[in-house]
């Protein structure tokens, strides 16, 4: 099934090593009519100053900017009808999963995105992480369901005329969701695709991660663009959170020890990441995880 809509890709790469490939290839595998790379660090240079591809250009970093100005910096040059914010250090099994989910774009839609699980690995952080996506899962469903927006960050399709309003906020896949449910545009999420992470190998990769993406949550809620995120639901709506928890238990009773621990991670970075806001915490470049 080919494309409905021109899109392009913008893969966003800082310290991803040969991870990398993977993503280039699955771009470079696709349909789309442009693809560009921005970030630097450790990268595989040769591999990227190798691709013999027209479609292809290499936007390099000389020093880390972070994600926020990275994507201001991909809207200025964006072309197409629709855009692609790929990461640069994920999983992707299959190379058609690009045109897939571009496919999913009509007039009507606003974003795509697909579930996110985290790769398999040994170890209690990856079994919270692992629930933490499977509470995602069934949150994205159950939001949507109930007419409300939804998001998830890896792989983000966004209509261009979206883009414009963004500003560097930390958690642009949640922005842009919230703007296209604000503009009447359909939020579409593919849960048969699946794209897979690297999960935090350790308590304070973890819990740095987390309290980096709840204060992204809370600024938005601040500006006036609830994500409705477990960590803003919570005291306002007690009601979904319980009914989002609730379906996790009935569907796989085993992970209600790890949703106890999942639960209290995620109070700690929420309440850490509200006192982060207060003192005007800058998120703008985050640490990177243990690989």
């Amino acid at each position: 099934m080919g494309p409905k809509m021109n899109y392009e890709i913008v893969i966003f790469s800082y310290d991803d090593s040969d991870l990398l490939k993977g993503v280039l290839n699955s771009a470079l595998h696709s349909n789309a009519r442009r693809i560009t790379l921005i970030g630097g660090g450790k990268l595989p240079y040769d591999y990227i100053f190798g691709i013999k591809d027209d479609r292809f250009q290499f936007i390099k970093q000389n020093s880390r900017l972070g994600k926020p100005k990275s994507v201001i910096e991909a809207i200025s040059i964006v072309r197409e009808d629709v855009v692609a914010m790929v990461s640069g250090d994920i999983l992707i099994d299959n190379d058609d999963i690009l045109d897939y989910l571009a496919s999913k774009f009509s007039e009507d839609t606003g974003v795509v995105f697909a579930r996110i699980e985290p790769i398999k690995d040994t170890g209690l952080f990856n079994k919270i992480f692992r629930v933490l996506w499977i509470v995602n899962d069934y949150q994205i469903r159950y939001k949507l369901s109930k007419g409300l927006p939804a998001h998830a960050g890896e792989i983000l399709f966004v209509r261009k005329e979206l883009l414009f309003g963004y500003k560097g906020e930390i958690n642009e896949d949640a922005f842009f969701c919230n703007i296209a449910y604000k503009m009447g545009y359909k939020i579409k999420y593919s849960n048969e695709v699946k794209i897979r992470c690297i999960p935090p190998r350790n308590l304070n990769d973890y819990l740095n991660q987390r309290r980096r993406i709840n204060y992204g949550h809370w600024e938005l809620k601040l500006e006036g663009n609830d994500p409705y995120s477990l960590s803003t639901i919570s005291l306002a709506n007690i009601r979904h959170s319980f009914n989002i928890l609730l379906f996790v238990i009935k569907d796989d009773p085993n992970v209600l020890p790890s949703l106890i621990l999942l639960i209290f991670m995620e109070g700690l970075s929420s309440l850490l990441a509200r006192i982060d806001l207060w003192l005007g915490r800058e998120y703008g470049i985050w640490r990177l995880i243990s690989r």
